[in-house]
């Protein structure tokens, strides 16, 4: 048995993995859910977070043997609903932390007289670091909702420009 399962049915650890989810006071917690390692009465509980961050592993395959009961456990816990919230913004901040360190190289590269500088500069220039999938598509006819709204603001702003317009015309008059 091993020290990811829980005594008497021997199923894989979810919530009592973590400090501020355990439930069962039979269960020692091993993680943090936290940002940052945690000491709670002389306990030192390590954040799963910081773990995770630190490994760089996108697969998340290695993380999983290195840190739990393997990638069965991994998947057992990214399914637990209390901590879908908490992988989401790992994952993205992951991805988002190695795109930078890559940008910083493509930048770099870009500055030097090297032999893929024009490939770093041509991918700079077309901004080849937005994700295209990411952008909203185009779609139909807008909305009769979304018409008038429009309709609202363009309104108000040539009211606005009307008045400016009367202001600066009085402020010509008196000038003169």
């Amino acid at each position: 048995m091993s020290d990811f399962r829980t005594p008497g049915n021997n199923r894989f650890m979810t919530n009592s993995l973590f400090y501020e989810e355990s439930k069962t006071p039979s269960i020692e917690p091993v993680f943090t859910i936290r940002d940052e390692d945690r000491t709670e009465n002389g306990v030192l509980y390590r954040s799963l977070y910081k773990l995770y961050m630190e490994m760089e592993d996108l697969t998340e395959y290695e993380f999983a043997n290195a840190y739990l009961d393997g990638w069965q456990h991994w998947q057992k816990l990214v399914e637990a609903g209390f901590f879908q919230p908490f992988i989401q913004r790992w994952r993205t901040e992951l991805e988002l932390k190695i795109k930078a360190r890559a940008m910083r190289s493509i930048v770099k590269e870009a500055a030097t007289e090297g032999k893929h500088q024009y490939e770093a500069n041509k991918y700079l220039v077309a901004k080849g670091w937005i994700d295209k999938t990411a952008e909203p598509s185009r779609r139909g006819r807008p909305s009769k909702q979304e018409v008038d709204r429009k309709l609202k603001e363009e309104m108000f702003l040539a009211s606005d420009i009307e008045e400016d317009l009367k202001r600066i015309q009085a402020n010509a008059n008196d000038v003169q």
